[in-house]
């Protein structure tokens, strides 16, 4: 679900750009000693912007494939954004690049691992297909709120946000603003509406800064049959997915 944050990098560059009358085909890219290729069937929806993801395992370091994408972008033709102007969504190394014609954002994302290797996140934000009618928050926002990311998939809403806060701020926050919205909290972090449940994550970013992740669902069969909860303010580690 990381990848997905990347994707709100180049949305205002296609405010003056040309919509493509074609729906376009997106570049492959070469994955050097790719180990094992994990596809990522159908689209998502990040900003109202249809999104493919894949993933790679390659043998390859962090640092080889950063150059080795680099490389790549811009032999293709697209437009790298300078280094200041793009948002640093996540910890891991990224490359992102705009296609010009087919008004494609392709981000790439890489994650080490334990074992030596390396999982390469490959993102394809359809640009020109991002729907024009602008989407409600379905839960409040912190004031301050950076990089306010909304995606929709399998009939799951997810809006993700950095802001500067501590976890216990972003807790107190939503206890308060979620409560006067007729929201109770069931289980913490986990809060409940009639058949709507909301599942509100904070995590540490460093430099006083924490991510807020808010999931809402609909209860099916009562809140065991959910994925379990991690509460807000609990400090989460780097993970693989």
């Amino acid at each position: 679900m990381r990848a997905l944050l990347c994707l709100c990098l180049l949305v205002g560059l296609g405010a003056s750009a040309a919509e493509p009358s074609a729906r376009p085909v997106p570049k492959r890219w070469d994955v050097p000693r790719a180990l094992e290729v994990i596809e990522v069937p159908g689209r998502t929806e990040a900003l109202g912007m249809p999104v493919s993801i894949h993933a790679v395992r390659s043998g390859e370091k962090v640092g080889t494939l950063e150059r080795h994408f680099r490389r790549q972008f811009q032999e293709a033709g697209l437009f790298l954004p300078p280094p200041q102007h793009v948002v640093p969504v996540t910890r891991e190394v990224q490359v992102t690049g705009l296609d010009p014609d087919t008004y494609i954002a392709y981000t790439v994302i890489l994650q080490p691992n334990p074992d030596g290797s390396t999982t390469v996140l490959l993102t394809e934000a359809f640009l020109a297909e991002r729907r024009k009618t602008a989407e409600a928050a379905f839960a409040p926002v912190m004031p301050g709120a950076r990089a306010v990311l909304r995606t929709n998939t399998e009939g799951t809403s997810i809006m993700q946000y950095s802001v500067k806060a501590s976890p216990e701020e972003a807790r107190r926050f939503h206890v308060q603003e979620l409560t006067r919205g007729g929201y109770r909290e069931v289980e913490p972090g986990v809060f409940q509406s009639g058949v709507d449940v909301l599942r509100v994550t904070a995590r540490p970013l460093g430099d006083g800064e924490v991510a807020v992740s808010v999931m809402k669902l609909r209860e099916v069969g009562g809140l065991s049959s959910a994925p379990p909860a991690r509460t807000v303010g609990a400090t989460a580690g780097r993970t693989g997915e």
